[in-house]
């Protein structure tokens, strides 16, 4: 009954940080930080073998429950152990379009590298997902695939980028005085 679920979410950056990048709290989504410590310089190291190691079981929630978009983000040291390849095989194998990249926190002008990995899976080809009703303040009564494919600011994101206002960044730092620092979820 839930319109947005926010897994391992901490202290809950992630539903500030999608108001951030103008995802409506009324707007269908899943989020999941999943435990890094398996995968973390300063975990113990098992990787896969950690019972800490909670995609399997995430992914089988993802399966039964079918939401409509899910973003994630994990520490860029699980990649050597097999996780992304992992989440993009089980993921596709559900149905979903998987995109990733590693982001350091000094990108948005914080003070130190704090590399992590960030995913969007978005399903597809199926029709008894949760519609979207609107993204960008569009209404729409469409389902996923025929949603707006425009920015907030109104230029056009590129055939297939369904969560183009997400990733807006630019257009949110033009809004600020000219020698304001850009914002961060990050601090």
């Amino acid at each position: 009954g839930f319109t947005q679920q926010h897994f391992f979410a901490g202290i809950g950056g992630w539903s500030y940080a999608l108001r951030l990048a103008g995802w409506p709290d009324d707007l269908p989504v899943w989020t999941a930080s999943l435990p890094c410590q398996p995968f973390s310089a300063a975990g113990k190291g098992l990787g896969k073998q950690d019972e800490r190691h909670l995609l399997p079981h995430f992914i089988s929630l993802v399966a039964q429950c079918r939401p409509t978009v899910l973003f994630g983000e994990q520490v860029s040291a699980a990649i050597k152990h097999g996780w992304l390849d992992d989440l993009y095989s089980e993921m596709e194998a559900n149905n979903y379009a998987v995109g990733s990249i590693i982001i350091g926190a000094h990108s948005i002008g914080a003070a130190h590298i704090r590399q992590r990995l960030y995913w969007v899976a978005d399903s597809i080809g199926d029709d008894n997902r949760q519609s979207f009703g609107r993204i960008n303040g569009e209404e729409s009564s469409s389902n996923i695939g025929e949603r707006p494919n425009v920015s907030q600011s109104g230029q056009s994101c590129g055939a297939g980028a369904n969560v183009c206002g997400v990733a807006d960044t630019i257009s949110k730092q033009r809004e600020q005085q000219p020698n304001e620092r850009p914002s961060s979820v990050f601090g």
